[in-house]
């Protein structure tokens, strides 16, 4: 995290890693037959998208979006989609996540290779589609509405949130 930075500079610059990540992800979905070639990648992306990639959601959902609900009603409009979309996205990377724990476990790997695909082409689908809905439109809210003392709150709680990341369990 940049310490000058904004919060949405800061989540910005993270989904630019997002999005990084989910077009390799998508190379190695067309490869799931060569598993020996692409496995080392796919368990690292595959670990990135179960742990490390949701304290990105979790610096929006406990410091972003709490305070952009002062301006803007939190249970309807577009706040209450990015919290729908926020959990449609958990919900279908637990079905990427199990069908790719079977997957190097060699269970079943015909339907087993479907359902990779086809979970991991839906989450990569939404994602971009929820990152551009953040950058286009929420973010310009929040820019737009935030005071520095409000922007200075939520980059100590995402300050909080990176920290007790990088605790051991």
């Amino acid at each position: 995290m940049t310490a000058d930075g904004t919060p949405t500079k800061v989540l910005m610059e993270e989904h630019q890693q997002v999005l990084k990540k989910l077009s390799a992800m998508e190379g190695l979905l067309g490869n799931l037959e060569q598993k020996d070639k692409i496995s080392i990648e796919l368990k690292e992306l595959a670990y990135f998208f179960k742990k490390d990639f949701w304290l990105h959601f979790d610096k929006e959902d406990s410091a972003l979006f709490p305070e952009l609900g002062n301006y803007i009603p939190r249970n309807a409009g577009p706040l209450q989609m990015m919290f729908i979309e926020h959990e449609d996205l958990r919900n279908t990377n637990e079905v990427f996540q199990h069908a790719l724990a079977d997957y190097f476990e060699d269970k079943d790997m015909s339907i087993t290779r479907e359902t990779i695909r086809k979970a991991g082409m839906g989450f990569i689908r939404s994602l971009r589609s929820h990152i551009d809905k953040e950058n286009g439109m929420m973010f310009t809210l929040a820019n737009a509405h935030l005071t520095k003392e409000q922007e200075d709150d939520i980059m100590r709680v995402f300050a909080q949130i990176d920290a007790s990341a990088a605790k051991p369990d």
